[in-house]
């Protein structure tokens, strides 16, 4: 006596004499039912792969071979097809045909598909299913792939971005908190941001611009590899899905040209810590500690933290020196410093001889010459219009300030 055949309400019923024709035809007499072939049609064209996404559930990007359509689904999440003149599509509705992603043991994705058939009645007329392991071999999109748009503008925001070697400026002038800087390579976002970077440091795109962290919601990027003359990222959509590659070459540092044995002239000690000279034909005074930029107008004298700040986070290009003291030398003084090019990639050792006077002037004993520590405005002592600036009163943003101002 055959066994009857158990019910199963999981199995949707289905008007299987309504299927049509095609792979899935069947009738009332159902005896057996010819598997279609899937694993062919079926494409895996993404997965998941945010270094975040270790709190997400894996997702995966299917289309069908010959069609445009693409669906985003999760790990063992259902996705339903059908037949419509003979093309296979994905359907909105429970179907009897079916197909979703699964990972093995081994953490290998494999295709399940499935057939589920069942009477108006609820009883199970076929229910079959069939796993094929597909091949991982996952592939970044082209820029003109991607759809979402805030990972479009987190690329256009790389687009033409310089790639430049570490601030030589922070080695031996960096403060506290400019230390985490030290030896990190920069990479210059439109001339208007600078993101200072290491192998595995992650970037978050919020609020139009890249910043260090990493936020679920929203793009991410990452860099993957830094080698002498490729840097290359890796970029997220929020969902892990669309996956970008982007890489850079580095820029290379100009010579610097400058020779400040011409641009400073009539180098005369003063004191212990000061002297004067010749800058641009202006009589300048200069005490151990001044920084001097060089902009379109010449040669000028730092006189806040404001136009350090300015300088230090390269919202103004341009050659730096920095006097750091007065050295003997068999028996003679010497003039030193330290000269940068515009992007600080370059770093030279000045040494010039100072003509000697048969005595000092008179003057004050010396202050304590400026420390040429680096620090924000907001922490430095600073001076504006002769008098210090009170810790009570509102700082001007850069932005706001006028740089370098004579």
């Amino acid at each position: 006596m055959p066994k009857k055949k158990k019910m199963n309400p999981s199995v949707s019923a289905f008007e299987y004499e309504k299927i049509g024709e095609g792979p899935l035809a069947v009738d009332s007499g159902l005896q057996s039912f010819p598997f279609p072939e899937l694993s062919g049609k079926i494409l895996f064209l993404a997965r998941s792969s945010r270094p975040d996404s270790e709190l997400m559930e894996t997702r995966y990007l299917l289309g069908l071979k010959g069609s445009l359509e693409k669906r985003v689904v999760e790990q063992d999440q259902k996705l339903y097809l059908t037949y419509e003149e003979d093309r296979l599509v994905f359907s909105e509705k429970t179907t009897p045909l079916w197909i979703k992603p699964k990972q093995n043991g081994e953490e290998r994705t494999l295709l399940q598909m499935g057939i589920d058939l069942a009477s108006n009645q609820g009883a199970v007329l076929l229910s079959e299913t069939r796993e094929h392991l597909i091949k991982e071999d996952w592939k970044p999109l082209k820029r003109e792939q991607v759809f979402h748009p805030e990972l479009i503008a987190g690329i256009d925001a790389f687009e033409g971005a310089k790639w430049w070697s570490a601030d030589r400026l922070f080695d031996q002038y960096a403060g506290d908190e400019y230390q985490i800087y030290k030896g990190l390579e920069r990479l210059e976002i439109l001339g208007e941001q600078i993101l200072f970077v290491e192998e595995g440091r992650t970037y978050v795109w919020k609020e139009e611009k890249w910043s260090v962290g990493s936020e679920e919601g929203y793009p991410l990027a990452r860099v993957k590899e830094i080698t002498p003359f490729k840097m290359s990222f890796e970029l997220w959509d929020p969902s892990g899905i669309e996956t970008v590659h982007m890489t850079f070459n580095r820029e290379r540092a100009r010579p610097i040209a400058i020779r400040l044995e011409e641009v400073f002239t009539r180098l005369r000690q003063r004191t212990t810590s000061r002297v004067s000279c010749r800058i641009d034909n202006r009589a300048t005074i200069l005490k151990v500690g001044d920084w001097l930029f060089h902009t379109d107008r010449g040669w000028h004298t730092v006189k806040n933290s404001y136009e350090i700040d300015a300088i230090v986070k390269l919202k103004v290009i341009g050659e730096l020196f920095i006097f750091d003291g007065l050295e003997s030398s068999d028996g003679k003084k010497v003039f030193c410093g330290s000269l940068f090019d515009p992007m600080r990639t370059e770093l030279q050792s000045v040494r010039l001889p100072i003509s000697q006077m048969k005595t000092l002037e008179h003057s004050p004993p010396p202050k304590k010459g400026r420390s040429t520590k680096i620090h924000s405005p907001a922490s430095s002592e600073m001076e504006r219009s002769g008098s210090r600036l009170k810790s009570h009163q509102r700082l001007q943003p850069i932005e706001d300030y006028e740089v370098f101002e004579e």
